[in-house]
């Protein structure tokens, strides 16, 4: 009976400690978890009330603050962002965040407030698409707040597009290096599938390479750009292939939009944006490959490509041979006349003669 009890009381001694860290440990987690839930109910209450009544409007600061803490929990962070999307697309749709005719005083102070707290809200969005873990949330929510801000901004006889909005989104994917998910998929997903979005976004790529100084000479900028403009896969062939839209059509049917001329003078100033910030070797030649199919053919005025190819014909090595490529490809179904091409034809036989011969020898 002694020996049993000697037995029986060893394991008990030496799981204690363990039992109680366990349990230590059990506690915490529970006590976190809920937390957790706990500020998941709040911010849903809070949404509730928002919706329910204007007197709750203060309690939008509330829920930008849990949202855009640095102390967060991932999840009460999601929540709060896709709450506080249900919140303003409300008041966009309802238009409880436009000045309308013969509102009080009062009332203007209310408007102007909303304004101040979503322009807060679509900052910290923006800011959060260069975050690794909520990059493609925050890039869903500013995209469907953009839908909602162009289909709640215009009128039978006026067209608005929020450029505003779409620029900042932009303006944060070719500023950010290594998160490359959430620009492929902002490039993939609306770039390359919609008229709109295209053409507003080279408009902002075109502004930021001609931007600050600074920008001008930053590798990852240019990179990023280059990415987003190489994602769009074809090109319009006339104007009534112009019909895939993320924001409502414009009522006016000459509307920039509309007209293929348009798009490719928005293109051709983005793509000559780019090419003449003295691109490096590789970049060169990702652009000469696409010549043909995906640049070239987006320019009225093809001849402007000129001075791209011969600084690229001028570099030598492979990078001439794609440049020599692009000129015949302007030559053959553009009919420009290229000044020279005899001569640099010959130049080029003669090389690789010579190159011939050695081998032979």
């Amino acid at each position: 009976m002694h020996s049993s009890g000697r037995i029986e009381s060893r394991p008990f001694k030496r799981k204690r400690p363990s039992t109680d860290q366990e349990l230590s440990k059990r506690v915490r987690s529970d006590s976190s978890e809920i937390q957790t839930e706990d500020e998941q109910d709040r911010i849903l209450l809070l949404e509730r009330d928002i919706l329910a009544s204007k007197k709750n409007y203060n309690s939008i600061a509330t829920l930008i603050q849990i949202f855009g803490s640095t102390e967060r929990d991932l999840d009460s962070a999601l929540l709060a962002a896709v709450s506080l999307c249900r919140i303003f697309t409300r008041l966009l749709v309802t238009g409880s965040m436009s000045k309308q005719q013969k509102i009080s005083e009062k009332a203007t102070v209310v408007v102007k407030w909303l304004k101040d707290q979503y322009l807060k809200y679509k900052k910290i969005l923006t800011h959060l698409l260069s975050d690794d873990e909520l990059s493609s949330t925050a890039l869903n929510i500013c995209m469907k707040l953009l839908k909602t801000e162009g289909q709640n901004s215009s009128t039978s006889t006026d067209y608005e597009f929020p450029t505003p909005s779409l620029h900042a989104v932009v303006r944060v994917l070719v500023n950010t290096g290594e998160f490359n998910n959430v620009r492929n998929e902002f490039a993939q997903n609306y770039v390359d599938v919609y008229d709109d979005i295209r053409f507003y976004t080279f408009e902002a790529i075109e502004k930021i390479l001609k931007g600050e100084p600074e920008q001008l000479h930053s590798k990852i900028v240019v990179e990023n750009c280059l990415e987003i403009l190489t994602s769009v896969q074809s090109v319009p062939e006339s104007n009534e292939e112009l019909k895939s839209f993320y924001i409502s059509k414009p009522p006016n049917a000459t509307h920039a939009l509309y007209s293929l001329t348009q798009h490719k003078k928005r293109s051709q100033a983005t793509w000559l944006a780019l090419m003449r910030l003295g691109v490096d070797k590789n970049q060169r030649k990702i652009i000469l490959k696409l010549m043909a199919d995906s640049i070239a053919p987006w320019f009225n005025k093809p001849e402007l490509l000129m001075d791209f190819l011969t600084d690229c014909y001028d570099a030598g090595g492979s990078t001439s041979l794609l440049a020599l490529s692009g000129v015949f490809y302007l030559i053959q179904q553009k009919n420009l006349d290229y000044p020279f091409i005899d001569q640099i034809f010959f130049g080029f036989l003669t090389l690789f003669w010579d190159q011939l011969i050695y081998l032979h020898l």
